[in-house]
């Protein structure tokens, strides 16, 4: 129904026909010319008009403040942010209820409870009013204060206990939030910085890695000062940037967290601060770095009598250790982790920096080859009851690397036991992904998609949009190994569209290594090496990736004939893995050059 017909319908409440007639076409009239010639915009804002002069004052000053709301409000929102002088707390509900009747305001009833909206033609109106009565400015301020709280209070960082995220709930919001961030970084540049730090996390699960990067770096530009929330928006946008496969800024990022945390911080946050520039300098490959750091936190947690910060800094040492694919290294590493979250207490805020290895080694068509199977997990930060589940997790990674495949499966189903007591569904799905790919790869086919599909239906349901593609490519590679090769390309290339629509240079990078191992399955080398090639180039940013993906290129070269190729891509992943010890890309690079050196040694006794 048009909207001027169904305001001057909801009048017939309290109005005879004939007089909504007479009194719409007065409010028409005044627009001169009375009825003819009066164009469709001008007869919506007289109908608007005569609608609002048939309010009473308490109504008509509600629905005003109800235009600072952006995509729909709920009746604590309005009773937060609409409730001052003239209007009264207790009257609002009745109030609200009176402009739904007259379809000033229309309801919408969920599952998870009532929201309002208004049309934008009556929003619009609203605000013109809203100006008029000088209202603008405080209306906006209490509505920025209100999401504000919102945003806080879903901020995983300042969670307690076991950290449970649900960025889903956040959804009926977010142009609420972007109102009260456009608002902010014009006005208050502090809270911007606290909504931006606040929100990170929900951007980062719900796919909206670019949006919300450019709204931290814009918080971040008008709010230069050295405070806490200015740290962890620079925290949180390494986060964001891992999504979109940045690191070039990583270490910068930081650099200056921790620089702001040594001046203002106390011993715990510089210890924190610390310990996630490990975390970054072992997402940048800088694998040394990392150790030192992790080492000297180490010393000082051991000296200082700090078990949880000893802890985090050992499972630090056994994620580079994972990176260096050293499986019983990083099994004695994590292994220590344990026995120091063993010691420490379960009431300790969260403080170990979660990490998932991506890149894992699958065997595929006689060789290993490298799967992004899982996101680059970084931000997320657990204490001690969810970190055990997450060292488990880790060493099942460890267990994997040394081919023990039956441990890994056990390990790794005891993590997933464990966050599923624990309600952590969003480290339930992780654990059930891991499991699955490893159950594919040992053949258990049937036990690996029950796996995979659980791990994709919490996705589904917590809203990670990125891990839930993951996880279908994952799917489609074990449909290929179990031999529907065309329906596993098919369904890859689907997940392949998804990441680049979200703009996701990871999410493509991964689906490349799926379709490239799907196209070794089917045979097709060429076709392979080209998907190694792309993926090469999409994951450019982290090294350990791009390395792996250029031993695999120079690896196919070799097999079609392309021994200049070859050299080039050896010389591009020696560039990586030369400095880095990592053991099997380290092997394997040493099989392409000595193959390559026996090409050149025959090349020249044939010359003779």
């Amino acid at each position: 129904m048009p909207l001027a017909l169904e305001l001057a319908a909801a009048r017939t409440a309290v109005l005879e026909p004939a007089e909504i007639v007479q009194r719409l076409g007065g409010a028409l009239s005044m627009l001169g010319g009375g009825t003819s010639g009066v164009t469709r915009h001008q007869t919506l804002r007289g109908t608007l008009e005569w609608s609002h002069d048939l309010l009473t004052k308490p109504e008509q000053v509600l629905l005003r403040r109800l235009s600072v709301f952006a995509g729909g409000f709920t009746l604590d929102a309005v009773v937060a942010v609409c409730a001052d002088a003239p209007l009264q707390q207790i009257e609002l509900l009745d109030l609200l209820a009176k402009l739904v009747d007259k379809s000033l305001v229309v309801t919408e009833r969920r599952g998870a409870g009532t929201r309002y909206r208004q049309l934008e033609t009556v929003r619009q109106f609203g605000q013109e009013n809203l100006d008029h009565a000088g209202e603008a400015a405080q209306l906006a301020a209490a509505h920025c204060a209100y999401f504000l709280a919102v945003a806080e209070s879903h901020n995983p960082e300042r969670a307690t206990g076991v950290v449970i995220e649900q960025p889903k709930l956040l959804d009926r919001e977010h142009d609420n939030l972007r109102a009260a961030l456009r608002w902010s970084c014009a006005r208050e540049p502090e809270t911007a910085l606290r909504l931006a730090a606040s929100l990170w996390r929900f951007w980062f699960v719900r796919g909206h890695a670019v949006e919300g990067a450019r709204w931290v770096e814009r918080a971040l530009a008008v709010a230069p000062d050295p405070t806490r929330p200015r740290a962890a928006a620079l925290i949180g946008l390494t986060g964001l940037d891992s999504r979109q496969g940045r690191g070039d800024r990583h270490r910068a990022l930081g650099a200056e967290a921790l620089a702001i945390m040594r001046e203002i911080g106390n011993p715990d946050e510089v210890a924190m601060a610390r310990l996630i520039e490990t975390s970054l300098a072992w997402s940048t490959f800088d694998l040394d770095e990392a150790e030192q750091l992790a080492a000297d936190v180490h010393t000082e947690a051991v000296e200082g009598g700090r078990p949880e910060h000893a802890a985090a800094s050992s499972w630090l040492l056994g994620q580079c250790a994972l990176s260096r694919e050293d499986g019983p290294l990083a099994a004695r590493h994590l292994n220590t982790c344990l026995s120091e979250l063993a010691q420490s207490e379960t009431s300790t805020p969260p403080f170990l920096p979660v990490i998932t290895p991506s890149l894992q080694l699958v065997p595929i068509a006689g060789r290993l080859v490298p799967c992004v199977e899982e996101t680059l997990l970084l931000g997320r930060r657990v204490g001690v009851i969810q970190a055990k589940g997450y060292v488990l997790s880790a060493i099942g990674y460890a267990a994997r690397l040394s081919r023990d495949t039956q441990s890994a499966i056990s390990v790794i189903t005891d993590a997933a036991e464990h966050f599923a007591e624990l309600g952590d569904d969003l480290a339930r799905a992780q654990t059930l992904h891991q499991l699955g790919c490893i159950l594919r790869d040992c053949g258990d086919h049937s036990a690996a998609d029950e796996a995979l599909s659980l791990a994709r239906e919490l996705r589904l349901g917590l809203g990670d949009r990125r891990g839930e593609l993951l996880t279908e490519i994952n799917i489609a590679l074990l449909r290929a190994m179990g031999g529907e090769i065309d329906r596993g390309l098919t369904d890859a290339r689907r997940c392949l569209s998804g990441f680049e629509s979200a703009g996701d240079q990871v999410g493509m990078g991964a689906t490349l290594t799926i379709l490239g191992a799907a196209e070794l399955i089917s045979g097709e080398v060429r076709a392979a090496r080209e998907m190694y090639r792309q993926a090469a180039e999409k994951v450019a940013p982290w090294r350990r990736h791009t390395g792996w993906q250029r031993l695999m290129v120079a690896e196919l070269s070799n097999e079609l004939g392309d021994p200049h190729r070859a050299a080039r891509e050896i010389d591009r992943a020696g560039a990586i893995f030369d400095r880095t010890r990592c053991l099997i890309a380290g092997q394997r690079l040493a099989e392409l050059r000595r193959r390559d050196s026996d090409d050149d040694v025959e090349t020249a006794l044939s010359a003779r």
